[in-house]
Formats: structure tokens, C-alpha cells, sequence
């Protein structure tokens, strides 16, 4: 009787604890082998439970968010090199794109670039993962069910499809700060990021293509100019063949082939307003606004172009539909 007065007995699934009554808080006990108090383990047992529950309501919102329905998979029209590229650059900008905590707000800033996240689960293999994550976040606006303050955390995952074109994939989810419930995007944030870097890679094509039009244009300059000093070199080497000729007296046959060469060799101009060209192309610099009929001596001869000399010494190309053989 004195022992059922002293202490009552707290019932607990395979779990039997002496709680003291009031009277025995007066009176202490000089044994203690019924230490455990009965505050101590109803507080065990809850800590117990609420550990097993958040670790089930982890994992569940865990694997809804790795087969989240708003995940925005498209395929670019662009290396995977590029793609990489303009991802890390939107990446590591200090905007959430496509959401706002406020109205006032257009995006959502104090954003920042993060190694790795646990928000998403484990990617794997997935290819290139990268991550942005803005936190203290209040209810942002295309989490659906919002009302607390937490973290958004954007997934960009870059993997190539060939040798031109690139898989892209972006997840953005919420996380409540205190109950580690999880809020889908609504497609929003989605959206919004891949608009951002959709642009961005169409900036690095741009650029890539003008690097390819200046590199063609120094290769067709060198090219031309190379063709002009083989112009000067053919010309230096026919003046100096033709003042040897002309040192040397010439037999009949030789005078009769040396007339027929010329005549093949030298051409008059058709009408007026014709320019002799530094190179042979239409864009060249003119070097001389030649008159009607003038003649010249042909050097070089192209598909499309002469290259000649006229009387009084000047070098350069006319093109074909402007001479004509001398009668």
C-alpha cells in the first residue's frame, strides 16, 4: 500500500516507468533504481516519434520532387560546350527568374551559385548538374501553396544529345525553412531561367559567327594580296624578258611570233568610265578611270579577269566584259 501510494506507474508500449507523485518530490527516495522520471520519457518517446515521422515526410517529398511534372526538359540547337557556358553564366547571376516574393518585385533577387544540393536527391550520372539557390525567401509567388519562409533551389542538368545539339533540364522547387515541406514551381521558374539562357546561347552563336566571317575575311585578304604580289612579280619578269627581246635582233619568224603573241596580248578598252582595279574583284580600290580605246598589255590571264599594264606604265586588273582583242 505505502509503495502504490508513493509512486504511480506510466503505461507505455513495451515500456514501464515509475513516476513519482507529488508526496515523493517532498520526500525523496534513498534508492535509485527509479531515476528515470516520467517528463523524461514522454519527451524521449515524442523526440523518438517526430524524428521517424520528418524522416518519412523527407524521403516522400524527396522522391516527388526527382519525378516533379514541371521539370522543363527541351533540346537546344547548340554544342554542349555553349550550352555549359551560358548556364554557368545565369547560374552564378544573383536572379531567380520567373518568380517574386513581392509585387513591386519583376524577379526575385539574392540569388547565388551553389556546388551541391540535397534538395533534389542524388542526380547520378546525370551530366553536368548545376545548381542556384536563394534563401529567406518569403511565400514567393509560382510556388504552389507558399506560406512560410524558405529556400528556392534551381537544378540545371546539361547533357550532349550529339554533336550539335545539347539536352537541357531545369527543376525549382520551395523548402520551408521549418517543416521541410516542399512546394513545386508551377513551370514559372522553369520558364523564366531557361528564357534567360536560351538567350545567352543565341548571343555565343552570335558571336561564334563573327569570328568565322573575320577569319574568312583576313584569309580572302591574304589571299588577294598575295595574288597582287605574284601580279607584280609576273609583270617585273615580262618587262625584263621583253627588254632582253628587244636587245636582240629578231629573224623574220621571230618578228612574225612575237606580232601574233602581242596581238593576243594586248586589248583595248570598250567605253568610257571603265576603272583599272588593284585586285581582282569587284570591291577592289581604283587605281585609274581609264578613256575609250585605250590599250593594254595583258599579264595575267583569269576566268573572269585581266590583269594588265597600260601605255605609260600602270599596273592592275580589268575584267573581261570591259576589253576587247584590237582589230
Amino acid at each position: 500500500m505505502l509503495l502504490a501510494r508513493e509512486y504511480e506507474w506510466l503505461r507505455i508500449p513495451q515500456l514501464m516507468v515509475p513516476c513519482p507523485s507529488k508526496r515523493s518530490f517532498r520526500r525523496p527516495l534513498s534508492s535509485d533504481r527509479y531515476g528515470c522520471t516520467c517528463f523524461s520519457a514522454r519527451l524521449a518517446t515524442f523526440l523518438a516519434v517526430l524524428v521517424v515521422l520528418s524522416s518519412w515526410c523527407n524521403a516522400a517529398s524527396r522522391k516527388e520532387v526527382r519525378e516533379s511534372p514541371n521539370a522543363l526538359k527541351v533540346i537546344l540547337n547548340a554544342p554542349l560546350k555553349d550550352v555549359i557556358q551560358a548556364v554557368e553564366q545565369v547560374a552564378g547571376d544573383t536572379v531567380i527568374y520567373g518568380t517574386q516574393s513581392y509585387q513591386r518585385e519583376k524577379n526575385l533577387m539574392g540569388a547565388r551559385a551553389v556546388q551541391t544540393s540535397d534538395a533534389f536527391g542524388d542526380p547520378g550520372n546525370a551530366g553536368t548538374v548545376l545548381y542556384k539557390v536563394a534563401e529567406g525567401v518569403l511565400s514567393p509567388t509560382t510556388f504552389k501553396n507558399s506560406a512560410d519562409m524558405g529556400t528556392i533551389t534551381v537544378r540545371y542538368v546539361v547533357t550532349a544529345f550529339d554533336e550539335k545539339n545539347t539536352n537541357l533540364r531545369i527543376d525549382a522547387v520551395f523548402i520551408e525553412n521549418f517543416r521541410k515541406k516542399v512546394h513545386e514551381s508551377d513551370g514559372s521558374v522553369e520558364a523564366g531561367e531557361f528564357g534567360e539562357i536560351r538567350q545567352r546561347v543565341e548571343e555565343l552563336a552570335a558571336k561564334h559567327e563573327l569570328d568565322r566571317e573575320e577569319a574568312e575575311r583576313i584569309a580572302r585578304e591574304r589571299k588577294e594580296k598575295q595574288a597582287e604580289l605574284d601580279l607584280m612579280s609576273r609583270q617585273d619578269t615580262a618587262a625584263a624578258a621583253a627588254k632582253t627581246q628587244a636587245s636582240a635582233p629578231l629573224s623574220a619568224d621571230l618578228e612574225k611570233r612575237v606580232a601574233r603573241l602581242r596581238k593576243q596580248a594586248e586589248l583595248r578598252v570598250k567605253a568610257s568610265g571603265t576603272q583599272l582595279k588593284t585586285a581582282p574583284y569587284k570591291g577592289a580600290a581604283n587605281l585609274q578611270a581609264l578613256a575609250p580605246y585605250t590599250d593594254v598589255v595583258v599579264l595575267i590571264v583569269t576566268p573572269y579577269w585581266y590583269g594588265v599594264q597600260t601605255v605609260d606604265g600602270h599596273r592592275g586588273w580589268i575584267h573581261r566584259s570591259e576589253v576587247e582583242s584590237l582589230p
